[in-house]
């Protein structure tokens, strides 16, 4: 039994209402992710049913939506300096001899997939960075991680799994990111927070002439943000093209997978 679930059924037990329970549990900052793992397990629901058992719960309760910027660390699914420290850390990066002309980069944080990194280097010999990660929730100010392996308990300080890649490109295969960053740059603003459970938060950036745009979006719909949506279908296609199986594929690809499903 992980600490979420005895921690529930305690709350359960001390409550005597399931709604109550959940909501203690959510107000404690447990990760919307984990709780909703939790709630499956406890009460023999699907995930689907238990993530919406989780929503009902904190709106039949009054609780007020969660602050997300917590002096006790990063909580799920608001997660993104853990994780983009843990992915930086890849051993094939930071490799290159040449200096960049240019720097392509996304972070995929997928409510539940892999989150993955993707960066490409313009340079006399261009190159494409990928690295991924099973999904995990930290790390917390400990430095430990929660790493839901379902169906198995989440464990403190388990090792997590991380798979990267690395492959030179011809500059030829950079004409459609080059035209689909350059049309990006210009449409970047200053985004909101977006987070969801059913979506994939990125954080991306583009540097050009030493000159870095960065920019945030939550699971870009084509219509609503084409210019993000084509920029990072390019990094995306560009990643499945030079990666062409095991598991930094297999994260790109659900990647994409979400990107035409919002075409």
């Amino acid at each position: 039994m992980s600490e979420v679930e005895q921690r529930l059924r305690e709350a359960v037990q001390q409550s005597g209402c399931a709604d109550a329970a959940i909501c203690t549990l959510a107000q404690a900052q447990v990760g919307q992710v984990l709780l909703s793992r939790a709630v499956a397990t406890v009460f023999n629901l699907t995930l689907t049913d238990a993530r919406q058992a989780v929503r009902d719960a904190v709106k039949n309760q009054g609780v007020p939506p969660l602050e997300l910027d917590q002096a006790q660390g990063p909580s799920w699914p608001d997660r993104e300096a853990g994780v983009l420290a843990t992915l930086a850390q890849g051993p094939l990066l930071g490799r290159l001899q040449n200096q960049p002309s240019a720097v392509y980069q996304a972070c995929f944080l997928p409510s539940w997939d892999r989150p993955l990194l993707i960066t490409v280097e313009q340079s006399a010999t261009p190159c494409l960075t990928a690295v991924a990660t099973e999904p995990f929730s930290g790390p917390d100010p400990q430095g430990r991680v929660r790493v839901p392996r379902w169906p198995v308990p989440v464990r403190m300080d388990t090792e997590l799994m991380s798979w990267s890649v690395r492959a030179n490109l011809v500059e030829e295969a950079l004409t459609v990111l080059e035209e689909t960053a350059a049309a990006l740059v210009p449409a970047i603003r200053a985004e909101q927070r977006g987070h969801g459970l059913d979506g994939t938060t990125i954080l991306g950036s583009i540097t050009t002439a030493g000159q870095g745009t960065p920019f945030r979006t939550w699971s870009p719909q084509a219509e609503q943000e084409p210019a993000h949506h084509a920029f990072l279908s390019a990094l995306v296609d560009l990643t499945l093209a030079c990666v062409p199986q095991r598991h930094v594929h297999d994260a790109a690809q659900a990647m994409a997978q979400e990107l035409i499903a919002r075409s």
